[in-house]
């Protein structure tokens, strides 16, 4: 027999109406990825009835789970759709601007093994984002999933997607301009976190959840830059709020401004860990409430 291989696997996407139930000629997009790990799991509990020879008599089933991540490079309009889903939110048209708000949505997911084996993956809630921008590497993250249920086909459900998008991957080392936060220095590296703190909702007579709870939408991130004097050390010490910004763009100039809009230190690292090394500070914060925008986290399309 040939083995498949993961090379002819294909994600597809399209946005629900109502949680968990495909809309009627839905628009699929045609994802990017690199890596993915979505699958559905099984619940069981084992059976706590004795017999006399010893043995495990069942293990029983008590409901089903779907969840897992899509990873990526990113790219200029490629992950709009999955944005606006981790930031409960939309993009205004008018000035390109999303910020963290509380409308869930959900999408179907259809992920091709091969070209007679399908599964859909039903009720998809965007969990988790997260954003890598490291020295002389491209800029990577992905996306983490919770959701209702899967199906399984021999055919497609997705049918005439939407072709992927073609804008170039982005670097660090080209694509990322105007960091503010950490002014006067360089920066190694910067990472940041998403987290919506979902939860699935259970219900007697249901195997699969019923719905997805919100939770507190927090912002996390690390840092690492050159050293140079005591200023992320006495923002951590005095507890001061400032902002950290990033622009993200291709060579047209396309892409992103992402803007932490009020950040606390949440602790700082200066070490000499031995000879012959760059010195550097290893910095981790987190996203608060801006008091004067009500909001944690906003992207610009530029």
């Amino acid at each position: 027999m040939s083995i498949n291989s993961t090379s002819t696997t294909g994600l597809f996407l399209a946005k629900e109406d109502s949680f968990g139930v495909l809309p009627v000629d839905p628009s699929w997009q045609t994802l990017r990825f690199t890596s993915e790990s979505l699958n559905f799991s099984a619940e069981t509990v084992e059976s706590d009835e004795i017999i006399s020879d010893r043995q495990m008599i069942d293990k029983i089933l008590v409901g089903f789970s779907s969840a897992g991540d899509i990873n990526f490079e990113f790219s200029n309009d490629t992950f709009d759709t999955l944005l606006e889903g981790v930031m409960q939110s939309s993009f205004d048209e008018a000035t390109g601007i999303i910020e963290n708000g509380d409308t869930q949505q959900f999408y179907s997911i259809e992920k091709k093994l091969t070209d007679n084996a399908y599964e859909q993956y039903k009720g998809m809630a965007p969990n988790t984002m997260s954003l890598s921008v490291e020295a002389k590497q491209k800029i990577s993250g992905a996306f983490g999933f919770i959701g209702k249920n899967t199906e399984t086909s021999t055919t497609p459900v997705a049918t005439s997607p939407a072709a992927p998008t073609s804008t170039a991957v982005m670097t660090a080392s080209t694509n990322v301009a105007n960091i503010s936060g950490f002014s006067g220095t360089f920066t190694q590296s910067l990472s940041i976190d998403i987290n919506n703190n979902l939860r699935e909702a259970a219900a007697v007579g249901e195997l699969g959840s019923v719905g997805v709870g919100n939770g507190t939408f927090t912002v996390t991130g690390q840092a690492v830059v050159y050293f140079k004097d005591h200023t992320i050390f006495n923002a951590l010490k005095n507890r001061d709020r400032f902002l950290i910004s990033f622009d993200v763009t291709d060579s047209t100039g396309a892409g992103y401004k992402i803007e932490l809009l009020s950040v606390k230190i949440d602790s700082s690292e200066r070490v000499a860990g031995g000879k012959n090394q760059d010195l550097v500070e290893n910095i981790q914060f987190t996203a608060l409430r801006d008091p004067a925008s009500g909001k944690t986290l906003r992207i610009t399309k530029l």
